[in-house]
């Protein structure tokens, strides 16, 4: 099974350069980092209405939206699907989805890796597990470790993380979120 969550940034389409969008609810342009705010959330609440409301109609499987730690920045995630392409697919229309309703809202939405040198950067994450023939998480042995399956698939992808990043960061902007500090994964580590 698998899930994905995407970050993005809501800016001001009308400005020369990149700035946080005015709030529908105050008139105000945001202007600070506001991770996890829940007024910053309100705020955007009827554009975040019509993703859930645009994604239903798509049969995507929207779950939680909150505020990132970007001005302007929110993740919304997907539900867990039972097919990795399933996944893909409802990730790219979620996407499409966003940047149109971002549009009817007088928005631009933003999912460039890392859209402003000196805040948070974007991140689109991969989440899934692996069942067997009887429904059961394979990687969970109800243990805090989890299961030696589990353990070696995480050895094997941190084994191939350095070969990897051009699969996991395809475009120069990439690079400029992979910096120490950054909340990004600057080093092949687990846990």
């Amino acid at each position: 099974v698998t899930a994905t969550d995407l970050e993005f940034y809501l800016v001001d389409p009308t400005s020369q350069r990149p700035v946080g969008p005015v709030s529908p609810i105050t008139g105000r342009r945001l202007d600070s980092d506001a991770a996890l705010s829940i007024d910053e959330v309100d705020d955007f609440e009827a554009f975040i209405h019509d993703i859930y409301e645009a994604c239903r109609m798509q049969d995507i499987p929207v779950d939680t939206a909150i505020a990132e730690n970007g001005v302007g920045q929110f993740e919304i995630n997907l539900n867990h699907v039972p097919d990795a392409l399933r996944a893909a697919d409802d990730a790219v229309l979620f996407k499409r989805t966003v940047k149109g309703i971002a549009r009817k809202h007088g928005f631009a939405a933003c999912f460039m890796a890392k859209p402003y040198g000196e805040r948070a950067g974007n991140g689109f994450h991969v989440h899934f597990s692996v069942l067997d023939k009887d429904g059961r998480n394979i990687f969970d042995d109800g243990s805090d470790q989890g299961s030696d399956t589990m353990r070696h698939a995480v050895g094997g992808l941190l084994a191939a993380m350095a070969q990897s990043t051009l699969v996991f960061a395809p475009h120069f902007n990439s690079y400029r979120r992979l910096r120490p500090r950054s909340y990004a994964p600057t080093a092949v580590a687990w846990g």
